[in-house]
Order: structure tokens, then C-alpha cells, then sequence
């Protein structure tokens, strides 16, 4: 049986060995995996140790040496202590250990007490002395123990005994401090052992302390320092030891902190008084030693004095002392104060208590006399003794001074009497021993001793008297003063020498006088400053010369006197004082100022013109004072102010003669004036009117001049002259009327609104008249004049142009890139406008400076001027426009304006990006010619005067380079950066840049100029320089793509990338990501956006699209292309776009906004619009000088007419449609504003036009004075009128005129209500009354409306009017955009009822459609913009909408031949049709339906053909729009023409099913041309007519409306073959 138990685990204390004790087994690990041990020692027991081995688990083997195995058993932790033995009987115990410490056979100490447990921390030892350890074991089993004293080892071994008991003795030979452990093991109960801190050192040896010799008598505070020292030769260490100190109030502790040869201080505080004993204890762990023992006796040396704060007191005052040198703590002390007062005090508590003060009773010096005051003060050791002496006397009593002098004292005479009293007033005690000295003020000062200031019973202690001999405020001092008190009082004497000369006389030299009325004079006196005259004073006054002096005594300081004339006197005055005399004389003026005209004046003048002068004369001069004059004309008063002027006073009286000045007035109104003048000072208010007078009259102004702006010739002409509104009546006005061919004098007075001076005046010559008028009087004149026409009555308007354009300063602006149409804007009036022969002479002069240069032009015949037909170099020209009669010299008009012609800036631009990145060594292409031109020839136009120069900066700053790359950047400060040494020839393409020796990171600029005549524009790229292989990225503009881009047209850019080293794999896996940023002009910074839907692409298409209205006008944006190619780094670039701005600011007023088409005359008059041009930035002062265009535009039913297209900013009279009935004739009329980009502005304004017919019916009653007129007379003056009119503007040869008028017109006869043909109507054959039916289907058969024939005729005579006049013109002139647009919708507006339109008038309409749409491909060789160009190809479809109308044969109503009646019931006994009777009508109205159908038949053959030209000119139109909103020039065409004949193909299979009507056999040879393909028109219907112009159609507006073009056309193919039965 094996017994397992825990191990007692003993530490390993000595490292080298490798058992700890004999008996014991060593247990090792072999490689197996398996344990061997050695079993010395002890036989029967086997000890296994503690094992950590972490593959050990499971049963746990241990071979034995002699080759048996033991089984260990389940191993669970490799942690686990396993003990065994061979015994199994009962367990054993060790029952306690006791180890004793003795010191010489006495117990010093137990350290271990029961199983395990400690009783002390430390164990402290002598050195050399022995130390027993007692161990008592109670065990069955062997046990075995050891003891680690920490310097050596004791092991003992017991195998057996129930008790056992050792004792142990060890010597510490050395000190240090050691670690004593005990350990025990019985081997199955396990073990126990404990330690012990142990340390060694010796007793208290060679140590001493004293106190260096200080004396034992200390002071309170003191510090006493003692000494404590260890011998050099003494054993240490003593272990830790403390030293001891009793103090007075406190035990010290210190631990010692010397060793052998040190000295330690150590102190006591001796605070306290008192004897105490000092002793000092050294404590150490194992001794206590007394070192030292002194006593100590603390008091304080006495070395106080009592000071008195005096040597001598009042009687009745409480002296104070001072202790000087004041001890720590109480003493003892007796003060006796020498007049029976003692104090003392005494007592051990006393004297152990902090000295604070000594407090002083109340003492008894009541008397005068010398005291002395005796002081001891004593402690234990100290005794102090002193003697103070002092004097005790009476003080001098609070006093104060009078003296006799009530008020000031005059001198002579001058005595003052001064006595001192006590300020008590009473009796009062001798002060003894004083002196006083007596300061009077005036400089003498008198001094005394031993003064008898003896108080009476009223308090009179001494007088003093003095007499004064000068002036001057005199400041009394008196001091007195004894040995105990001093006494200083002052007093005020006012001396003032009194003399008759002092006396102040004063009065008013000058006396203020209303005219004449009478006034005081009042002369006072002051002496000094009394209220009344001083004794012995006389005087005497006389107030004019000739009055005699009077002497009297002085009884007041006044005297008055009364004036009663303006005048000077002389005033006389005597004083008298103390036989001293005196006498004062005075001027007095009586009246302050004087007022007249001056003599060199005139009396007479003009309102606001005549400056009268007067002489203004003030005697009061020495004073501030205000004079101010009322003229009496209504004029503000003249206000004079003055300040005062020092006058020298005058020993003899000299007359007062004034300070004379000049004052001028113009008088603001007429009339006799008596000016009067106010003079105003503190002295009061003088009022003088001017005893004279002057006559003002008006000047002659603001009159106004009245004429009419024009005369017909030989009127009378009657110019009116009146007053205007800021004018003044004028009397005897003489108006001399002078003009070219006379001169009239009328005299009048024009005193009111209602007066007026007038004349009568002929012209035997026409012309523009100016009429000088000068209207005078005596006084003044002025000259006034008036223009006006005198004109022909052949013309409804006296001038031809805006006279906003009468100068060169106002001259029209027109850039030379727009083609402009000047047209004059007089018409014909009844009197003249059947005159057919009539010439227009156009004469063109350029301006040179104050010159006219005559220009040599060759223009048509014709009231419109096509400006650069004729004109073309930049400049001002004078456009000069003579209509005349020949054979009438008296019927013409003459007019003028003035035209400026302006080039339009370069456009410079460097394509594919403003900012790229560029890898080192790929070459680079620099393209300025794709994208710069000039806009007079054309974008994509070879322009060999172009030319171009670049120039290359390395930028030293990198951030610098957002500023030139910035929107509207015009820093040009790259210029001063050091050139990138590139070789760039001067041409608009350079391919292919060798960057190979290009600065790695680095920016480069690259700058182009594009020069051509004067004008030139720069442009720049940056480009950063970069180590990194990515490929060479671009962006290039396809749409919208000009300076500044059209915020409301669509925007397309396209993507270019370029690497040579790139496969075509890694070119189609490249990734695309597009970023779009907005500029903040704020912040300078680019702003990220997000990717909206008004972006119509991906960010990761290979291309940039936007919607229309996108981009916000006036903004910049900044597009952002990185390219990632795989295998390559990322390629970089970015776009800068700046949005264009759209007119603003202005007006455009529509007059007037009621009317009656082709009776009334219209105008659209536009102020104040403003652009900003080519420049960003609006500047409304700038701007509005900025060169506009207007196309005003009326919509209605119809659709869109045009009634004027031009740069002059009011519009000709034009007439406008009839607006439609349902509406109640009002319509709008929109005014475009078009910039030089064409971006426009609009302003709307609604109008009513109604038909002119009623107009007519209404003027036809009125002229016939009331007799009843039908509406068919009023028509037929109405349809007489419309030839007329039309005729006379076909006179004019200006096809805008005669579309205009013309289609004005035909909107009315389209308006005029037909009654229907009974032809039209087959229901008829069913009506129950035959016989009124039949005639009336036989009436219809035979014959034709008279009113609508005539419509018919004269809707065509309008239409060949208008197409006539195009066919003329396009002859002569060059059809331009905008003229395709007029005419179109010209002609669109003429048509409204297709079965009004005569086949010849179809005719020409459709010949004039595929005209103008010709035309409009021919103008893709000249520069327009795209945006004009689909306005115009919108005006082309609406025709062709009317074109296929007309040409789409009515087949409605047809009944089909040989249709059987036999068997319609029929009643014989009616009314009705029998079936051959409906059968012959039938038959009848089919025929004439066929007829008619005929005609629309040939017609239809015409639309087929015009659509068919028209649609594909529309097609070649499109394919041709290019990227800068500009019509390309090359012709590349991106539609497959396969894929147009295929749509075509589709539309007319579509519309087979659809044709099958009886039209007849004989109706064929109608031919579809359209690509080839050809159809019989029988299988025709009106649908076939409209789709063949659906696909135009759709795709037009839809290009207005921003679709993209080829995914349109996709969309209609796929959409068409989709419905096809082929397909």
C-alpha cells in the first residue's frame, strides 16, 4: 500500500549544493520522461520533490535505482507535491516548536510560540554575545529540522521519539542584520518553519553631548544649542538610536544620524521665563545612556525707560509716556508720578505672563509748578530704577481779533483799532511768560515779550492800533505763544486810497434810437464798491455844451438825461474830494448805426442780376453786436455779426465818426424797396429804415418757346412765348423772332400764366427748322429757340429714325459680327400713296473727328439698309436716308442717325483643360487654333490673319498658381518667372512638345496670344511636371463652348486621353471619374458639388453632359477628369467654365395696348437694358453702353409673329395681328434681349387687337353722316384699303415691311366668317323637301360665294405679296438667320384655313418655304448661332405644319360610286328625294368634290416635294451643330443616309392601309422623291403628308428643348421599325 500525503518542500538554501540534507532524494527528469532519485540516508522513507514538468499526465511512474517502480498515481497537476513512505501506520505530529533567545542564562525573548507563529519583528543582538535557541518537538516519526542564522546553517536529525528537545547556541561575531529561520518536517504531516529579523550590533560605547560653554542665564526666545559626538576610536554601530532633549516645553527627539568622529547639533527653544534642567539621553535597541545635565534660568534684562511725551504741560492736560525698549515678559514695577498718584504691581503669575502695556491712571496736575516722576521696575534677576522731571503752566485760551472799520477803510484816513479776545467772553487765567508778534498786512510787523495778556470779565485780553498809508487787501496775523500752548489769529482789512480820480464813470457812448424816437441816457459812477457816494465827495454835470457846471454834494452814484434827436453831444463832469478836483468830458452819440445807398450806386437794378450797393455805418464798435438788414424783397436778411474792436481812449473828447463798410444785394424780386436794418447787441435792439429808394425789376428768364415738333408744308406756324414755371412777371419785353428766312419784332409784358407773346411765320422750304427768339428789356435779355420739321404731306412722320441716335455720342452700336437692317420708319399718307415711283437715297459718312468723310455705297431702292452689306470697318458712320417723288421737289423726307460699328473681341483658347497633368517626357500637343476665332469670320473657319504666339514660364511659387488659374484671373505676374526653355514656334497647333528635360513637380504656364488687327486676347494652360507614369489627359468642349457659356443651352465636353505605352485593353478597362466644382468669389475657393440630375451623364462616362438651364448665369465652375488606365498612374485635368450673364436693368414699353389690327400702329420703346459684353463682371456703369438686340414677337393662334428684329431700341410702327375672339382679343407681344452671345432677356406685355372690320363699319356710319350702311359696303372699303396699303408698302422695297403688312392683313381675312357651300354638305339628299333642296344643290353647283371668292383672291394677292417681295429680296440680298425667321413666320401667320389657300398661293408658299429653308443651310457658311439657327428652323416647321394642311386633299363626304337606291324605301306621296333622284345629286356633288380635289391633288405633289427638302435640309442642318453653339463649316455628316431612307420607307408603309378612297384611276403620277423611294399618291392620304414631316418636326423642338440629337433620331428609328408590318 502506498500512502501519499502533501510534501513539505524545504528552500534550497545554499545554491552550489545539490541536496539539502543527507537522507534526502535527488530527484532528476530523464528524456523518457521517466524520474530517478538517489535514496541515501534515511532507508525506510523516500522523499520525492516538488516536480513541475507540463507533459506529465495521467499515472505518474518513478523508477527506483534498484530497478522497481513505484506507482505514483493520477497526476492531475504538474504542480502537485507528492511525499511516500513505506510506514502506513498513523500519521505522526509535531505538537509545537518553542526557540528561545537567552542573554547570560536569562530568557531574553520566545521568539516562535506554537506551529509557525512569530512574536517579533527584529531581534537585536550583541556582538560576540551568545544566542540560544530552545526547539521542543513532539512527533511519532522521525523529524528532521535546520536553523538559517543568516551568517551560517545548523541542521538536526531525529528519526523516532515521541518528544524532543534541543537547544542551540550561536555567536554573531560581526554586526549586520540577518535572516534567522527555522524549519521543521515530520515527513507525513508536513512541515513548519518561521523567521526572524535579526540584527547585531554594540552597546553604547565613546558618545557624549554638551552645551559649548554657554552661560546658564538666558533671555525669553533664546535658542540653546547643545552638541552631541561620537569618539573616532568607538565600536559601531549602535543599531537605531534616538537622543532625547528636555526642553522647557517639549522632550526633542532625534535619531542619531553620526557614526565614529561625528558631532551632531541638537536645540531647545527656552521661550519661557523660569530655571529649568537640560538633560540629554542617548536610546539605543539594546541600552539607554544619560550624555548631559544643566540648569538653565530664563529672564528678561530689564533695560526699559519711561519717556514723557513733553518737558512741560498745560494745566488740565493728561501727559502721555513712551516705554523704550520694552521687555519680552511682565515685571514688577512701583511708579510714583509725584503729585500723589503711586502704581505698582508684582507676583510669580505676573511675571510668567507677555508684556502688553502699563496703564496710566488719571493724574492730579492741577496746579503750576515742576514735577518728578519715580519708576523701579524688577524680576528674579534684574532690578531697573529711573527719575523723570516735567513742568506744569497755564495755556494762552482760544482767541480771536476784532477791530473798529465796518466795510473797507479809505485811506486817507486809515486808523484801525485791533483788540484780541478770548473766544469764551469771559475771564480767564494769566498764561504766563508769552510772547506775541503783530503782522498788520502792510508790511509792518511789530513784536513783543512777555505780553500781559490779561482776559477781563468780557474775555478783552489787549488792543493794538495801526494806521494805513496804502491799498491792498491787508491779511492780519497775530501769534502769541509759552512754553505749553501758542495761539495764531488772522483778520481782513479792505484799504483802499481814496482819490477823485479813482472814481469810474460809465455810460452809453453810443444810444440805441428807433428813427427818431427819443431815448435816456443814464451815466453812473462807481467808487469802489460803495452803494453810495463816500463823505466830502462833490460833483457837478452839464449835458450839452452850452449848459453850465453847477458844484453839489454827491448824493447818488447816478445821473439820467433824456434825447430827443439823433445826434453826437458833449457831456461835461466835476468831482471833488478832500480838496482834490477832477473833470471828465464825454462824447455821446445818439443813434447806433446809419443805413444808405452808396452815392456811386445805382437806384435801379435787375431781380437776381443787379448787385446795389450801400454804405452801412457803426458807431458801436467796441462790443459784440449782430447788424442784420431786411430788404423787403423776400430774400433771407443779410446778417452781419461783429466782434468787438479796442478803441483808444481819447485824453479830448473826438467825435465819434463810425466804422464805415460796403454791403452788397441782389434783389430777388420786383418792386420799390426801403431796406431796413436791425442792430442788435447785449445793450438792445436799434430798428433804422434807409431814408432812400430802389426800383428792381425782373431779368428775363425761364421763358418757355411752344411750336408743334413738325409742320406740313405751308402751314402757319404760330411759336408761343409764355412764362414757364420758375419764371417772374416781366414788363416791356421786346421779342425779336429770327429764322432763315425773315425776322418779326413783338413787343408785350408777361405778367401772368395766361399772358403770351406770339408771332406768325412761313417756310417756303422743307426741312428741319430751328427758330431763334431774343426777348430783352432795359435790363436783361434771353434767347430762346425751337427745332422742328417742316415735311411733306406725302408722310405720316416728320423723321425717319430713334432720335436717340441724332449725334455721334449717341450713336447706334452694332458689332460687326451681327448683321443689322436699318429700316425707315415714315409711311405714306393718303395724299401721296398712290405714287408708284418713288426713290430711297441712302448716303453713308464716316466720322473723323469733327469731320464727315463721304462714304461711296451703292444700296437698293429700298426704306431698309443692310448695315454690312455696305459697311464693315469699325468706326462712327452717319447714315443719311432721303425719300422723294420725281417730278414733286417739294414732297420729300430727309433724316439722319448715327451708327458705331464694333469689332467683336478675339476668342482665345487653349483646348483640352486649364490645368493638366503631365507626365515627364510625354510629348504634348498645345492647341490655340481649334478653339480661337474671330467672330466676324467664324468659329472652325481658316483664318490666315489670325496669328499666334506662345510663351512658356517655369512658376517658382507653387501658390501662386491658383491665382492665374482662377476664374477672371488677370494676374499676369507669371510673366517675371524664369522661361521653361522650351522651343515654341509661333503657330496656332504645336504637336508633339518634347517634355523630357522638364523640372520633376513642378508648374508650368504655357501662354497664347491671338493677334489680328488691333485687336489681340491671351489665354493660359498650367501644367505640373510629374516623375509619375499616367497618361496625357484632355477635355475638349463639343457644345457650347464659346468665351462664355450660355447658362440656358446644353453643355458638352469630351474626354482625350493619350498613352503611347497603353494597350487597347488597358484603354477599355480605363476608369473614368468626373468631379464638378462651383467658384465661390467670396472665398476664392473651389467648391465641390454634387453630381445633380442636371448632369445628363455618369461620373464615369468618358464624357460631360448637361441639361439645359444648369449652370447659374454669371458663375464659374471648374470641371475635374481623372482617368485611372490599369497598370498607369492616375491622369489629372481640369476645364474652367464662366457662365455668361443675361441682359438686365431695363424696360420695354408696349404702345399703345388697345387697337385694331392694320388701323392701328404700334411701337415697343426698351430703356436701360445693360450687359456686361465680353467681360464677367456686371458694372451697371459700364454696362449700360453695351451694344443690345431686340426681336419683338407677337403670339397668337397662329403661332409666333415677328415684328421687328433690330439693335435700335425703339421699334418702327408696326401693325400686329388680330388676337383670337375666345380670348377676347388680347394676345401677347414678347420682347427678346439679346446679348452678343445671344443669351436674352424678355419682358412681356398683353395687348388687345381686335378685327378691323367693325373700325370700318363704324368710320363708313360716321362719314355717311348716319345713313345705314351694310356690313357687306364697310367689307368692301375694307378689302379696297388692303390692296391699297399693301401696294404702297410694296413701293417701299423693303420686304419686312410688306411681310409684315401683308400677313397682317391675310390674319384678318382668315378671321371673316363664310357661309358654307351646299355642296359640302351630302346629308341634303336625305331631306324631305325636294324641290328646296335640289335648287339649292344645283344653286351651290352653279354658283360661288361672292364673299368668299373674294377672300380667296385677296388672301392670295396678300400671300404673293409677301412671297414675292422674299423672292426679290433674296435676289438682291443676303437671306440672313434672322430673315428666315421673320419671313417664316410672316407666311405661318397668313394661313389659317387651308381651303381658303388658291392652288397659286400654295404654290408659292411652298417654293417660298424651300427657300427659305435653303437659305437657311446656305448660312451654315457664315457665323450664327446655333441657338438663332433652331429659332429659325422652329419658324420653318410651324410653315411647313400649314404647308401640309394645304396640301392634304380633303376626301370627307364622298359617296361611293355606283351605289344602288333601287332599293330605298321611298314614299311617293312625300317630299323627299326618290333613289335616282339622290342618285343624280350624289353623282353631281362627287364630281364637284373631285374637281376641287384635282387642285388639292397637283398641290399635293408640291407639299410631298417641299417636305422632302425641307426635312433633309433640317437633317443637314443638325449634323452640322458643333460644339461652340456656331454652325461647323466641313461638312461631316454623323447620320447615315441609309438609316433616312429607312425611316421614310417606314412611314409610307405605314400609311397604305389608310389611303384606300375613291379618287379615281386617272389620278396618278404623283411622285415621292424621297430617297429614291416612289409611290403612287392615290395610295396617298393627308396623314402620309404629315408623317413625312413628323420626324423634322419632333426633332426640331426637341433640339429647342435640349435633347440629345443622335439618341432622338435613335429613339424615332427604332420606334418606326418597331410599327412596321416589313419589319
Amino acid at each position: 500500500m502506498v500512502n501519499k500525503a502533501p510534501l513539505l518542500y524545504f528552500y534550497q538554501r545554499h545554491k552550489a549544493s545539490k541536496r539539502f540534507l543527507s537522507g534526502w532524494v535527488a530527484i532528476s527528469v530523464e528524456a523518457s520522461g521517466y524520474f530517478t532519485f538517489d535514496d541515501e540516508g534515511c532507508s525506510s522513507c523516500i522523499s520525492v520533490m516538488n516536480v513541475s514538468y507540463p507533459s506529465l499526465v495521467g499515472n505518474l511512474f518513478v523508477m527506483l535505482s534498484n530497478g522497481s517502480e513505484l506507482d505514483l498515481g493520477a497526476v492531475t497537476d504538474s504542480q502537485q507535491m507528492v511525499a511516500l513512505t513505506h510506514d502506513d501506520s498513523a500519521g505522526p505530529q509535531i505538537t509545537d516548536i518553542k526557540v528561545f533567545l537567552e542573554r547570560d542564562g536569562q530568557l531574553i525573548d520566545v521568539i516562535l510560540v506554537g506551529t509557525g507563529s512569530i512574536s517579533s519583528d527584529t531581534l537585536y543582538v550583541i556582538v560576540g554575545e551568545d544566542v540560544s535557541i530552545d526547539v521542543t518537538i513532539q512527533t511519532q516519526i522521525d523529524v528532521v529540522f535546520g536553523v538559517d542564522y543568516g551568517d551560517s546553517i545548523t541542521v538536526m536529525e531525529n528519526c523516532g521519539g515521541p518528544i524532543s528537545s534541543f537547544k542551540l547556541i550561536h555567536t554573531y561575531a560581526n554586526p549586520g542584520q540577518f535572516q534567522l529561520n527555522v524549519e521543521a518536517s515530520d515527513m507525513v504531516s508536513g512541515g513548519q518553519s518561521s523567521a526572524l529579523s535579526i540584527e547585531a550590533i554594540y552597546n553604547l560605547n565613546g558618545i557624549t553631548a554638551n552645551d559649548n560653554g554657554v552661560s546658564d542665564l538666558l533671555e525669553p526666545g533664546n535658542l540653546l544649542t547643545l552638541s552631541v559626538s561620537i569618539a573616532a576610536g568607538a565600536n559601531v554601530p549602535f543599531g537605531q538610536t534616538t537622543l532625547n532633549v528636555t526642553c522647557p516645553t517639549e522632550m526633542v527627539t532625534e535619531l542619531l544620524t553620526i557614526t565614529a568622529g561625528g558631532m551632531q547639533p541638537i536645540s531647545c527653544n527656552m521661550s519661557l521665563p523660569g530655571s529649568y534642567e537640560i538633560a540629554v539621553i542617548a536610546i539605543s535597541p539594546l541600552e539607554n545612556k544619560h550624555l548631559f545635565n544643566r540648569t538653565y534660568k530664563v529672564w528678561d534684562n530689564l533695560k526699559f525707560k519711561f519717556v514723557p511725551t513733553g518737558e512741560a504741560f498745560a494745566i488740565g492736560f493728561k501727559p502721555t509716556f513712551t516705554l523704550e525698549n520694552a521687555p519680552v515678559y511682565n515685571f514688577d514695577y512701583i511708579l510714583d508720578f509725584g503729585e500723589g498718584t503711586i502704581v505698582e504691581k508684582n507676583g510669580t503669575d505676573h511675571l510668567m505672563t507677555l508684556f502688553e502695556t502699563i496703564e496710566i491712571p488719571v493724574l492730579n496736575y492741577n496746579e503750576p509748578g515742576n514735577y518728578t516722576m519715580h519708576v523701579v521696575g524688577s524680576n528674579p534677576e534684574y532690578t531697573i530704577v529711573q527719575d523723570i522731571s516735567f513742568i506744569f503752566e497755564h495755556a494762552i485760551p482760544p482767541s480771536h481779533i476784532k477791530h473798529d472799520i465796518t466795510g473797507m477803510l479809505l485811506c486817507p484816513p486809515g486808523d484801525v483799532l485791533f483788540s484780541i479776545y478770548a473766544n469764551n467772553g469771559i475771564a480767564e487765567p494769566l498764561p504766563t511768560d508769552v510772547s506775541c508778534t503783530f503782522d498788520f498786512g502792510d508790511g509792518t510787523v511789530e513784536s513783543e515779550a512777555r505780553v500781559n495778556l490779561s482776559y477781563d470779565s468780557v474775555g478783552l485780553g489787549k488792543q493794538v492800533e495801526h494806521i494805513y498809508t496804502t491799498e491792498d487787501i491787508m491779511n492780519i496775523l497775530f501769534v502769541c505763544s509759552n512754553r505749553v500752548s501758542n495761539i495764531s489769529i488772522t483778520s481782513v482789512i479792505d484799504a483802499r486810497i481814496m482819490n477823485v480820480n479813482i472814481i469810474e464813470v460809465t455810460h452809453y457812448e453810443f444810444l440805441l434810437m428807433n428813427d427818431t424816437n427819443p431815448v435816456d441816457l443814464e451815466i453812473t459812477y462807481a467808487v469802489i464798491n460803495f452803494t453810495s457816494p463816500p463823505p466830502n465827495l462833490t460833483h457837478a454835470i452839464s449835458w450839452d455844451i452850452a449848459e453850465t457846471l453847477v458844484e453839489v454834494d454827491m448824493t447818488q452814484l447816478n445821473d439820467i438825461h433824456t434825447y430827443s434827436s439823433r445826434d453826437a453831444f458833449l457831456v461835461s463832469i466835476f468831482f471833488e474830494y478832500y480838496s482834490v478836483e477832477r473833470t471828465e468830458s464825454k462824447y455821446v452819440k445818439v443813434g447806433g448805426v446809419n443805413f444808405f445807398l452808396d452815392p456811386s450806386s445805382s437806384r435801379i437794378g435787375q431781380t437776381n442780376t443787379t448787385s446795389i450797393n450801400f454804405q452801412l455805418v457803426r458807431y458801436l464798435v467796441s462790443e459784440n453786436h449782430v447788424v442784420a438788414v431786411d430788404w423787403g424783397d423776400g430774400s433771407s436778411p443779410t446778417d452781419l455779426t461783429y466782434g468787438p474792436t479796442a478803441v483808444t481812449p481819447q485824453t479830448v473828447p473826438v467825435f465819434p465818426t463810425g466804422v464805415t463798410s460796403t454791403i452788397s444785394h441782389i434783389f430777388i424780386k420786383r418792386g420799390v424797396f426801403n431796406p431796413v436794418v436791425t442792430y442788435t447787441s447785449v445793450r438792445g435792439m436799434e430798428i433804422y429804415h434807409m431814408n432812400d429808394t430802389v426800383y428792381i425789376e425782373n431779368e428775363i428768364k425761364d421763358l418757355q418757346i411752344a411750336t408743334e415738333e413738325t409742320y406740313t408744308f405751308a402751314d402757319d406756324i404760330i411759336p408761343i412765348i409764355t412764362m414757364g414755371n420758375f419764371s417772374d412777371p416781366v414788363r416791356n419785353i421786346s421779342c425779336s423772332f429770327n429764322y432763315t428766312e425773315g425776322s418779326v419784332t413783338e413787343m408785350g409784358d408777361l405778367s401772368n400764366d395766361t399772358s403770351s407773346i406770339t408771332t406768325i411765320i412761313n417756310y417756303s422750304e422743307l426741312g428741319d427748322k430751328v427758330l431763334w427768339v431774343t426777348c430783352s428789356n432795359y435790363l436783361s435779355e434771353q434767347v430762346l429757340n425751337a427745332s422742328y420739321l417742316v415735311f411733306s404731306i406725302c408722310f405720316d412722320s416728320s423723321s425717319l429714325f430713334d432720335r436717340t441716335y441724332r449725334t455721334p455720342a449717341m450713336a447706334l452700336k452694332i458689332y460687326t459680327s451681327l448683321p443689322q437692317v436699318i429700316t425707315g420708319r415714315a409711311s405714306l399718307t393718303d395724299v401721296c400713296k398712290n405714287r408708284t415711283n418713288i426713290v430711297y437715297t441712302w448716303t453713308a459718312e464716316k466720322v473723323n473727328g469733327s469731320r464727315l468723310d463721304e462714304i461711296v455705297i451703292a444700296p437698293p431702292n429700298s426704306i431698309s439698309f443692310l448695315i454690312l452689306n455696305f459697311l464693315s470697318e469699325p468706326a462712327i458712320y452717319k447714315l443719311t436716308l432721303n425719300i422723294s417723288f420725281p417730278g414733286y421737289p417739294e414732297d420729300y423726307i430727309k433724316d439722319y442717325m448715327f451708327v458705331e460699328l464694333i469689332d467683336p473681341p478675339l476668342v482665345g483658347l487653349i483646348n483640352y483643360g486649364s490645368e493638366r497633368s503631365v507626365s515627364i517626357g510625354m510629348p504634348v500637343d498645345l492647341d490655340a487654333a481649334t478653339q480661337s476665332h474671330d467672330p466676324r469670320v467664324g468659329f472652325g473657319v481658316d483664318d490666315p490673319l489670325l496669328r499666334f504666339s506662345w510663351n512658356c514660364y517655369i512658376i517658382t511659387d507653387n501658390t501662386t498658381v491658383q491665382n492665374y488659374a482662377k476664374p477672371l484671373s488677370t494676374d499676369t505676374s507669371y510673366r517675371s518667372n524664369p522661361p521653361c526653355g522650351f522651343t515654341l514656334p509661333n503657330e496656332g497647333k504645336i504637336v508633339g512638345l518634347d517634355t523630357s528635360g522638364a523640372t520633376p513637380n513642378s508648374w508650368y504656364l504655357v501662354e497664347v496670344t491671338v493677334r489680328k488687327d488691333v485687336r489681340y486676347v491671351n489665354s493660359v494652360q498650367v501644367l505640373f511636371m510629374t516623375t509619375a507614369g499616367a497618361p496625357l489627359i484632355g477635355i475638349t468642349c463639343k457644345l457650347n463652348c464659346l468665351q462664355k457659356l450660355l447658362p440656358e443651352d446644353i453643355t458638352y465636353l469630351q474626354s482625350d486621353v493619350v498613352c503611347p505605352s497603353c494597350t487597347q485593353t488597358q484603354l477599355d478597362n480605363a476608369v473614368y471619374l468626373w468631379s464638378f466644382y462651383k467658384h465661390n468669389f467670396a472665398t476664392g475657393e473651389d467648391e465641390r458639388q454634387l453630381w445633380t440630375p442636371g448632369i445628363t451623364t455618369a461620373r464615369s462616362d468618358k464624357e460631360f453632359r448637361t441639361g439645359n438651364n444648369f449652370f447659374e448665369e454669371g458663375g464659374s465652375y471648374m470641371v475635374e477628369l481623372e482617368v485611372d488606365i490599369p497598370g498607369k498612374d492616375m491622369g489629372q485635368t481640369t476645364f474652367r467654365i464662366n457662365i455668361n450673364w443675361y441682359p438686365y436693368g431695363g424696360t420695354c414699353d408696349l404702345l399703345p395696348l388697345t387697337g385694331w389690327s392694320t388701323v392701328t400702329r404700334y411701337q415697343i420703346t426698351c430703356n436701360d437694358w445693360k450687359d456686361e459684353g465680353v467681360r464677367f463682371i456686371k458694372d451697371a456703369a459700364m454696362d449700360v453702353g453695351e451694344p443690345v438686340r431686340y426681336r419683338v414677337e407677337q403670339k397668337t393662334r397662329l403661332g409666333s409673329f415677328v415684328v421687328y428684329e433690330g439693335a435700335e431700341k425703339s421699334t418702327p410702327p408696326f401693325f400686329l395681328q388680330m388676337c383670337d375672339g375666345t380670348d377676347g382679343f388680347n394676345c401677347r407681344v414678347v420682347t427678346y434681349i439679346k446679348d452678343l452671345f445671344s443669351s436674352e432677356a424678355t419682358v412681356t406685355n398683353s395687348v388687345d387687337v381686335q378685327s378691323p372690320i367693325g373700325y370700318y363699319l363704324s368710320k363708313s356710319i360716321n362719314e355717311s353722316n348716319g345713313t345705314e350702311v351694310s356690313e357687306a359696303e364697310s367689307l368692301s372699303e375694307f378689302f379696297l384699303k388692303m390692296q391699297e396699303e399693301v401696294n404702297v408698302t410694296k413701293g417701299f422695297g423693303s420686304v419686312f415691311v410688306t411681310a409684315q403688312v401683308a400677313s397682317a392683313f391675310a390674319s384678318v381675312l382668315n378671321s371673316i366668317p363664310l357661309q358654307p357651300s351646299s355642296v359640302d354638305n351630302l346629308e341634303l339628299i336625305n331631306n324631305n323637301d325636294s324641290l328646296a333642296t335640289g335648287q339649292l344643290i344645283l344653286d351651290g353647283l352653279r354658283n360661288v360665294d361672292p364673299m368668299e371668292t373674294e377672300v380667296k383672291n385677296l388672301l392670295e394677292f396678300m400671300i404673293l405679296a409677301i412671297t414675292e417681295s422674299i423672292k426679290d429680296y433674296d435676289i438682291k440680298e443676303d437671306v440672313s438667320v434672322s430673315d428666315v425667321s421673320v419671313f417664316s413666320s410672316s407666311l405661318t401667320s397668313a394661313i389659317d384655313d387651308p381651303t381658303l389657300i388658291l392652288e397659286t398661293a400654295q404654290s408659292a408658299i411652298s417654293k417660298t418655304a424651300v427657300d427659305l429653308s435653303n437659305n437657311l443651310l446656305t448660312k451654315l457658311n457664315e457665323t450664327v448661332t446655333i441657338k438663332d439657327v433652331m429659332v429659325a428652323m422652329g419658324a420653318i416647321s410651324d410653315l411647313q405644319d400649314k404647308i401640309i394642311d394645304i396640301g392634304s386633299p380633303d376626301m370627307s363626304g364622298f359617296l361611293p360610286q355606283g351605289t344602288d337606291y333601287s332599293n330605298v324605301i321611298y314614299d311617293p306621296q312625300g317630299d323627299g328625294f326618290n333613289p335616282y333622284e339622290q342618285q343624280y345629286f350624289t353623282e353631281l356633288m362627287n364630281q364637284r368634290k373631285k374637281a376641287n380635289a384635282a387642285g388639292n391633288i397637283r398641290n399635293a405633289q408640291e407639299t410631298i416635294t417641299a417636305c422632302q427638302t425641307i426635312w433633309e435640309n433640317a437633317f443637314t442642318i443638325m449634323n452640322k451643330a458643333t460644339a461652340d453653339n456656331t454652325i461647323y463649316k466641313s461638312d461631316h455628316n454623323n447620320f447615315n443616309t441609309e438609316l433616312m431612307k429607312g425611316i421614310i420607307e417606314q412611314i409610307v408603309d405605314l400609311q397604305k392601309s389608310k389611303t384606300d378612297t375613291v379618287i379615281g384611276a386617272d389620278q396618278q403620277g404623283v411622285t415621292f422623291n424621297f430617297t429614291g423611294i416612289t409611290e403612287d399618291v392615290k395610295d396617298k392620304s393627308s396623314a402620309d403628308l404629315k408623317a413625312c414631316c413628323f420626324i423634322y418636326i419632333s426633332i426640331d423642338k426637341s433640339l429647342i428643348n435640349g435633347i440629345n440629337f443622335t439618341d432622338l433620331v435613335h429613339q424615332r428609328h427604332q420606334s418606326y421599325r418597331f410599327s412596321s408590318s416589313k419589319n
